[in-house]
């Protein structure tokens, strides 16, 4: 595409850090030949660490995003099996790969910040390399056209413009073109101060380019905002932007239009100065364009339903009783939407998820209170799990189901609190639930469960010293 191969042809040059000097006729030029190559690399500064440093940010980008895409991918396989087994009342298999689907969230979650966290190192590094590369060398000395090929540029681009100076590329400098090539002279201009900037520089060599009537080189007709649906976007949102830039249909509005009538989308233009950026990224750049201009709406998706509930941990049958107090049917098949305008008591919900899925804690506290005044709270208790009181009626000092109790949300008995709502409020427990997964552990594995517990909880001095019931003898 016409911009960003120009990008790619801005960004050889400034990496190469020329600096043509303009003083002296050509004839002066051929009278005293150019320094070779080599003496412009040896005058230019070193950015060697800068540059692996971009490159191993890059990698650690990479090895993420694949990490990202096979959590998703496993994700959704354990979604589709959840509902099969729903769909059966495969009631422990449910409850097994419900753990699983939350455990893969939460590890998609991790991922999707780690790659922010990567994409910024990666922009850093960037940015440390290009403040290298602008430091200015003790250099003047020209560089052959050919430099921008041997960089990215199409080779085709430096041929015409040596044939121009009525040479090669390998035999002209950049110097010798604009002295050979009046239509040139904007290049040299551009570097009469020093290196220019990407902007500077872009605008000089599409004003060449165009002189010399040789812009269908760089090939390509530049994005319009048609090109995001083109690779997966859906079709509404290219509408909704093409309406947001002022009008008109989608494949009539470049991206770079848009741009300049609507200041927010920049980071669509940024995202292709490269080239089509990779589905995960782009999708990631849309969602911040759309937020940015409260068009978050259009990228949809389906909206929650009661089953979402129990997808993000919370027990099967609290879905199930909601369902049946909106009126009956599937929890999967009843929107929360629908729930809420039949039954308003379920409204605290609805906010819950009014900015997109609620964490854990938050989560639970609407589903209490929702159940509390629908007079459900029953459901909530239960779960197949044992309650907390469970511990110590197994040998825990009653210290501990007094504490764990209290992390909980309103602090409620530990006799009233089942494991099962305990390990979603707090996901440290977890260990709890898996050890009681299969019954009802033996003290010594119970006693070894429960100490790494409180010891990731750091509540680990309610265990006091010693243990709390006699050794077993093996």
């Amino acid at each position: 595409m016409y911009r960003a191969v120009l990008r790619t042809l801005v960004g050889a040059i400034v990496a190469l850090g020329l600096a043509v000097g303009l003083t002296g006729p050509l004839a002066t030029a051929q009278a005293a030949p150019t320094a070779p190559t080599a003496a412009s690399a040896a005058a230019a500064p070193d950015c060697t660490a800068e540059q692996a440093a971009l490159d191993q940010a890059k990698a650690d980008k990479r090895t993420t995003k694949q990490k990202l895409r096979k959590a998703k991918k496993a994700l959704r396989k354990a979604k589709r099996a959840l509902r099969a087994a729903k769909a059966q009342h495969r009631t422990a298999k449910v409850t097994k790969l419900q753990k699983k689907v939350k455990r893969l969230k939460k590890k998609v979650r991790r991922l999707k910040a780690q790659l922010r966290a990567r994409r910024a190192a990666v922009a850093a590094a960037q940015a440390d390399l290009d403040a290298c590369l602008a430091s200015d060398p003790d250099t003047t000395t020209d560089s052959p056209i050919q430099e921008l090929c041997d960089n990215g540029v199409p080779q085709e681009v430096c041929d015409a413009l040596g044939e121009e100076a009525g040479g090669t590329p390998d035999d002209v400098t950049i110097d010798e073109l604009c002295t050979a090539v009046p239509e040139a002279q904007p290049l040299c201009d551009a570097f009469a101060g020093g290196t220019p900037d990407p902007s500077a520089l872009e605008d000089a060599l599409t004003t060449v380019l165009t002189a010399l009537g040789l812009e269908d080189l760089l090939g390509g007709d530049p994005p319009t905002v048609q090109t995001l649906c083109d690779n997966g976007i859906p079709q509404e949102v290219c509408d909704g932007l093409a309406g947001a830039g002022g009008g008109g249909l989608p494949e009539d509005m470049s991206l770079d239009a848009l741009c300049t009538a609507v200041p927010e989308a920049q980071p669509l233009c940024d995202a292709f100065a490269g080239g089509t950026p990779d589905p995960t990224d782009l999708l990631d750049v849309v969602t911040t364009v759309l937020t940015a201009l409260g068009l978050e709406d259009l990228l949809g998706g389906d909206p929650p339903t009661v089953q979402t509930l129990c997808d993000n941990g919370i027990p099967q049958e609290v879905c199930d009783g909601l369902a049946g107090a909106g009126g009956g049917g599937l929890p999967e098949d009843m929107s929360l939407d629908a729930l809420c305008t039949a039954v308003p008591e379920a409204q605290p919900l609805c906010d819950a998820f009014a900015g997109g899925t609620p964490d854990p804690s938050t989560l639970t506290d609407a589903v209490t209170t929702v159940l509390t005044a629908l007079g459900l709270q029953d459901l909530f208790g239960g779960g197949d799990l044992p309650p907390v009181q469970t511990l110590c009626d197994n040998g825990i000092p009653q210290e501990v189901c007094d504490g764990l109790a209290g992390l909980a949300s309103g602090s409620p008995a530990p006799e009233d609190l089942s494991l099962d709502a305990f390990c979603t409020q707090v996901p440290e427990a977890q260990p709890l639930c898996d050890a009681f997964a299969g019954g009802t552990p033996n003290p010594l594995t119970l006693l070894a469960v429960v100490t790494g517990v409180l010891t990731d909880l750091g509540l680990e001095d309610l265990l006091g010293g010693g243990l709390p019931f006699p050794r077993q003898v093996a």
